[in-house]
């Protein structure tokens, strides 16, 4: 398990693992966290959705790093550019 220490702002209502009292900001993040760290513990319906959260997660990652190559695509032609107008 983590030996991170976490807080709860008060006003706050986590999501708490019945495993090991770890909480999470979101029964997406409860889910993942299930799934990888108590994996022996959960149910057929816990496996099932953590990888439904794992496919979603995946998903948004693919989604983000293709978002930030296109930004570096563009960042770097801009630069060329900038280069090939006020060097040359």
């Amino acid at each position: 398990m983590t030996t991170i220490q976490t807080s709860v702002p008060p006003n706050d209502s986590p999501e708490i693992c019945q495993y090991c009292g770890d909480p999470f900001p979101t029964v997406e993040r409860l889910t993942l966290h299930r799934g990888l760290e108590h994996w022996p513990d959960i149910d057929e319906a816990e496996r099932t959705a953590f990888h439904d959260a794992r496919a979603d997660e995946q998903d948004a990652l693919s989604s983000f790093r293709l978002r930030a190559l296109a930004c570096l695509v563009a960042v770097y032609f801009g630069f060329l550019f900038l280069y090939a107008i006020f060097a040359i």
